[in-house]
């Protein structure tokens, strides 16, 4: 489960990405920012393979600016580091 909060308003969605390497990644879910309903979300990975994986979120507004989030890195026995 990823979870994560924003409380930009100028952020209007996010993409979930997902990668063995930690550089190429995958992308697994967009998500629609909820302006003044939601600060916080959350993405579960039903189909994570078994070895150790790499995640992260992007959040993008309007104008295309974009910014990753720092990497989770998950192990194959599902702790998150």
């Amino acid at each position: 489960m990823l979870s994560w909060s924003c409380t930009n308003d100028d952020v209007t969605g996010f993409t979930i990405e997902r990668s063995v390497d930690g550089f190429s990644f995958e992308l697994l879910s967009r998500v629609v920012a909820e302006k003044g309903l939601a600060e916080s979300y959350n993405y579960l990975d039903t189909d994570r393979p078994d070895h150790t994986q790499y995640y992260r979120v992007t959040s993008f507004d309007r104008e295309g600016t974009s910014a990753h989030s720092p990497l989770a890195e998950v192990s194959a026995q599902g702790n998150a580091t």
